[in-house]
């Protein structure tokens, strides 16, 4: 069993195409790609995601809202409710499809307010922790910040999702005990094994991000087969060893699903 731990499948930048969808997580389930953990980046694709989820038994729902979608105090509100939606989710028997994320910060544009958007991961960070979930953090051109957030908070259930550009920070969290996600970028370029090598096997998922482009295309849930079997192979590790230790983490993440 693999899974696709951080798509997009409700897209926020288009409504959601159930026919496309439907094809998305076919292909999925032919291609060993078991189960699909599709994140929000908005309250529109927090509903939608929640639809796919209790409608596809294979799709986990990611349920949160972007950094950037923080811009004044006014927008934390929104988490508000987020919070709702899971224990509703909760108590509706949903409760063991369901993850925080995509959430975070993002510090790209200079004039992120990097203020409401650290109010809005800790105040994140106290939803999952209430409710015993994992999350899934973002940290684009944030990562010294976020680290330091998420260390100061000391929540241990987190997944850094497409966290591969600094070996420092990549030790720092494996010390911390977070799961780290292997996405495209790996395919392409081989110094991120360097990055890795250090990283227990024990913490790694694997994630394509679709529909984000890399390399000039999205790469679907199917990838996920490439991504694992150049990581058995770059490390040398047996692809059954790596397919125990992916099952354990998934049961670690959804104890209650399997």
């Amino acid at each position: 069993m693999l899974t696709d731990m951080h798509l997009h499948i409700a897209d926020e930048y288009s409504p959601l195409d159930i026919d496309k969808v439907k094809v998305i997580i076919e292909n999925a389930k032919k291609h060993n790609i078991e189960y699909l953990v599709s994140n929000s980046t908005c309250l529109r694709t927090t509903e939608e995601n929640i639809l796919l989820m209790k409608q596809y038994n294979n799709v986990i729902a990611g349920l949160g809202i972007f950094p950037t979608e923080f811009k004044t105090s006014k927008d934390l509100g929104k988490i508000n409710i987020i919070e709702k939606k899971i224990e509703e989710l909760k108590k509706s028997g949903f409760g063991n499809r369901i993850i925080i994320g995509e959430v975070g910060l993002d510090f790209k544009d200079e004039k992120s307010n990097k203020e409401v958007q650290e109010k809005a991961l800790i105040t994140f960070l106290e939803i999952a922790k209430k409710n015993d979930l994992y999350i899934e953090i973002h940290s684009r051109f944030a990562t010294k910040q976020t680290v330091a957030l998420l260390e100061k908070f000391g929540y241990k259930k987190i997944i850094m999702h497409w966290f591969l550009d600094s070996k420092k920070y990549i030790d720092k969290v494996a010390k911390l005990g977070y799961y780290v996600t292997i996405g495209p970028k790996y395919l392409y370029d081989q110094n991120l094994m360097d990055n890795l090598k250090d990283l227990p096997k024990e913490q790694i998922l694997f994630e394509t991000d679709y529909p984000a482009n890399v390399n000039g295309n999205p790469h679907y849930p199917e990838k996920i087969n490439d991504l694992f079997n150049k990581y058995c192979k770059d490390f040398e590790i047996p692809k059954e060893t790596m397919q125990k230790i992916q099952d354990k983490s998934f049961r670690t993440i959804f104890p209650n699903l399997i």
